[in-house]
């Protein structure tokens, strides 16, 4: 499920950002929206980073069913998992951490826009010296990144052909145009 994949993915990155800024630099106050007080029982006691055994908060179950609903509204939450980060006066500084989080881990906390920006340059010059690797390797065309929505590209498995399209662009490094591609 995807609440409890996401949950292994912060758990990791809490863990890397408390060990590396301390302890008060990054808190997780768990919501849940289980079923029961059973269900929340199961998922939040298997709430523990993998090395230094910590656990998120939590609002209490029985207690908090309502607050819960408030806060889905207060923070416009709209599916789950998901995850919302304050500033510690309260502000908000992302309604959508989740897909921050996951694109570029603990490297970008606490996922604002300067510090995405950041982790964007760096993607970037990874990308660029993972280009330049393969390069002085040699024997294969390097593509950076395929520029095209998702199901524009066809694949025949049986002829193993790669299919792009009318004018399907790609950023070859050295700038070539590829409209069909052998596997």
């Amino acid at each position: 499920p995807p609440c409890r994949a996401f949950t292994l993915e912060l758990l990791k990155e809490y863990e890397v950002i408390r060990t590396k800024r301390g302890a008060h630099s990054f808190e997780v106050v768990f919501v849940s929206f289980d079923n029961s007080e059973k269900e929340f029982d199961e998922y939040y006691s298997s709430m523990v980073t993998p090395n230094t055994k910590e656990q998120w908060l939590s609002l209490e179950y029985s207690k908090s069913r309502e607050l819960a609903k408030d806060l889905t509204e207060v923070f416009g939450v709209r599916g789950f998992p998901s995850l919302v980060l304050l500033n510690k006066d309260g502000t908000i500084l992302s309604n959508n951490a989740r897909s921050n989080v996951t694109k570029y881990g603990a490297g970008c906390f606490p996922w604002d826009d300067k510090s995405i920006e950041r982790g964007e340059e760096d993607l970037l010059k990874k990308e660029e010296e993972d280009i330049v690797s393969q390069r002085k390797q040699g024997g294969c065309t390097v593509v950076r990144r395929l520029l095209r929505p998702i199901g524009s590209v066809k694949y025949d498995a049986n002829d193993r052909v790669l299919e792009f399209g009318n004018a399907f662009s790609t950023a070859f490094l050295d700038e070539n145009v590829a409209k069909q591609g052998v596997l």
